[in-house]
């Protein structure tokens, strides 16, 4: 009896480190369960690494943003469009960084409710500007740009498929 629960410890041993291997040996486990492109962990993202600082960003969306201006190749009235819509898009992402943050749980539940709905308001106030800056850049551009447009800002391949059995929304896609 004594040799048969030793092999049966034995076993379960082999099967649990077994298992552990193949899950640390999985590219999409990074601890949280979730898949590649889940910000919730330092699991494999192109563009993720986990730690990234807000200067990083700030260099990676400078980066995208002068690839998509020499992918366009823009003559001199599409440039003053492009400078307009750049200049409301940094003025969206400056409105979004100088805002305070809230403290929620000093608030009432009908008070949360309220301020969700006011910030509600003003992001799409910021989107109403997002939007009426890329329609006047978008019209200043020739056919053959506006695919190069659609090309480069698209959610890129893959959106709303399912893929290793989560729903990817896709990206920019790896130019950069």
């Amino acid at each position: 009896m004594k040799k048969m629960n030793r092999k049966v410890m034995a076993g379960l041993l082999v099967l649990g480190l077994g298992a552990a291997g193949v899950a640390l040996a999985n590219p999409y486990w990074h601890g949280g369960g979730m898949g590649p492109g889940h910000m919730g962990g330092g699991g494999p993202c192109w563009g993720y690494d986990g730690g990234a600082s807000a200067s990083h960003w700030r260099d990676v969306g400078q980066q995208r943003t002068a690839y998509l201006h020499d992918q366009l190749k823009l003559n001199a009235t599409q440039e003053k469009a492009w400078k307009d819509y750049q200049a409301t898009i940094t003025a969206n992402i400056k409105a979004m960084q100088d805002r305070e943050l809230i403290d929620f749980s000093s608030m009432t539940a009908p008070e949360r409710l309220e301020k969700s709905q006011q910030l509600m308001k003003e992001r799409d106030a910021r989107m109403a500007k997002h939007l009426e800056a890329l329609k006047a850049f978008y019209s200043t551009l020739s056919p053959e740009q506006q695919q190069v447009f659609e090309a480069e800002t698209g959610p890129g391949p893959g959106y709303g498929y399912r893929r290793g059995g989560r729903w990817h929304r896709g990206g920019m896609g790896p130019h950069y």
